[in-house]
């Protein structure tokens, strides 16, 4: 049955309308694909040496399972933000005389021959072999070794899909798992309870006792058997229907009306971002990573880093970079009746402009207790707010211009890149590194305080610059609103 699904797979791939551009893709991936490996692979054979050198008198295989668990959390977060489930056009297949759990246990196990858990095989596999080939351990205790790294590889394979499942079904669980992993961090930062000296410490011991790499392998195993679970828990053709609901969430903006003709805007973006799950994702982000300077504050000299500067930009902007960088696909599905409406571009940048800087005001406010750490990292962070007030707001919605990708607000909001496209890459590069760079460059010329200095004063003459600015970017939105009804018109993949 698995070989009817690939071959049913494989033709529906050649015999797709979009062929060219598929194939196309595909070359694009496997030439970087290719080049990853040759560098794994590389990787794998030539870091026996490397830790001989930097290393001396102290086995490498020791020194790799010391650090072994920051590998995996990379990995982790790499597939985290990057693997799926492999697409597979299910629906007419739950028609047929095919058991759910054969169609989820062929997605699954194709999981297994993944891009990421090859990487990784080319890494250790190699390194294994050349190590063994110079210390002539036990081929036992190694096999067991690589059994149990294999075992924890593919038991983060399965563990991705879980946490990507229980991140979807509510923005609560996904808070709970982002707290959770970064209290874990901050107790293996601090040395309150390390968790990579725990983990070397067991593939240090599977050498003296193989045995113990059949605990990955369980784990693995259990991981498969939830997955399973739930998969063909979801693999229902009326699974996505919604019960109805029972109560009405009403929201008093009445305090908006204070703001005139942009009242009326201002109302619709709260609301969006009220009602739909990826717009109301953002504003748990923006809160959430208000804890971010905890990660670099307490370690760091009041005024000492350009670091410093990314993360003031970081915790002050990162609602004005989630929200403004889709300004205006976030209208996308009702741009069209805007743009039949008497509506200037300008008056509607306006609205965008005041909700994205009235959370930098509130985030700056609610980030004033790192003053406990210093009365200049105060000042720097209000410095940053007032660079993402002046500068960075009307810089994110100029790149808005380029926006030509639909956002359906009905979809998921966790891995959802839907409306992201090269304006949304580029964006990052003047966003953080622009204040970075003046930052570096006068406090290198004259001193810290002044480039702090210097950052506000950008802020300020963005400010004072704002309505000309406004006006010269709404001119950019006319000459390209057709362009963008095209896009936004185009079917969301």
């Amino acid at each position: 049955m698995f070989r009817r699904l690939f071959v049913l797979e494989w033709k529906a791939f050649f015999r797709s309308a979009s062929l060219g551009k598929g194939i196309a893709m595909k070359a694009l991936l496997g030439f970087f694909a290719l080049y990853f490996m040759m560098i794994f692979l590389s990787l794998g054979l030539g870091i026996h040496p490397l830790l001989e050198k930097y290393f001396p008198g102290q086995d490498p295989l020791h020194i790799i399972n010391s650090y072994l668990l920051v590998w995996f959390a990379v990995d982790l977060f790499i597939r985290f933000m990057m693997q799926n489930l492999p697409v597979m056009r299910v629906k007419p297949l739950l028609l047929q005389e095919i058991k759910r759990k054969i169609i989820v246990n062929y997605v699954l196990i194709k999981t297994l021959f993944s891009f990421f858990n090859l990487l990784a095989f080319l890494f250790f596999i190699p390194f294994v072999i050349v190590y063994y080939t110079k210390n002539q351990p036990d081929l036992l205790a190694i096999l067991a070794w690589l059994v149990a790294v294999k075992g924890v590889v593919f038991s983060i394979n399965f563990l991705n899909f879980i946490i990507q499942r229980t991140i979807n079904s509510s923005i609560t669980s996904f808070a709970l798992v982002v707290s959770l992993v970064g209290g874990l961090y901050l107790l293996d930062h601090y040395a309150i309870f390390s968790l990579t000296s725990l983990f070397g410490t067991y593939l240090d011991t599977v050498l003296k006792y193989p045995i113990l790499a059949l605990i990955p392998a369980v784990l693995c195993v259990l991981l498969y058997i939830i997955n399973v679970r739930q998969l063909s828990n979801l693999l229902y053709l009326d699974a996505s229907l919604k019960g109805k609901s029972e109560t009405v969430q009403q929201l008093d903006l009445d305090w908006t009306n204070r703001f005139g003709k942009l009242a009326p805007f201002l109302q619709l973006d709260i609301r969006l971002m009220w009602r739909n799950k990826r717009t109301k994702a953002t504003l748990y982000m923006a809160l959430l990573f208000l804890g971010y300077g905890l990660i670099f504050y307490p370690s760091s000299k009041p005024e000492g880093s350009v670091m410093l500067i990314f993360v003031g930009i970081f915790i002050t902007g990162i609602f004005v970079a989630n929200f403004g960088q889709f300004v205006p696909a976030w209208d996308s599905s009702y741009f069209p009746m805007l743009m039949t409406q008497n509506i200037p571009f300008y008056q509607y940048l306006q609205s965008k402009a005041l909700l994205m800087t009235l959370s930098v005001v509130i985030l700056a406010i609610l980030s004033t207790p790192y003053v406990y750490f210093g009365y200049q990292i105060l000042f720097l962070q209000l410095a940053c707010a007032l660079y993402n007030i002046g500068v960075n707001i009307p810089l994110i919605l100029y790149f808005g211009s380029f926006n030509r990708k639909r956002i359906d607000l009905d979809k998921s909001a966790t891995f959802n890149y839907q409306g992201t496209g090269a304006a949304q890459w580029l964006i990052i590069i003047p966003f953080m590194l622009g204040p970075m760079l003046i930052w570096g460059l006068t406090s290198m010329i004259w001193n810290q305080q002044a480039a702090v200095v210097a950052l506000a004063l950008f802020g300020v003459m963005g400010l004072l610059l704002r309505k000309m600015l406004i006006q010269r970017i709404a001119a950019c939105y006319d000459e390209k609103k057709h362009d963008m009804l095209i896009g936004f018109k185009q079917s969301v993949n």
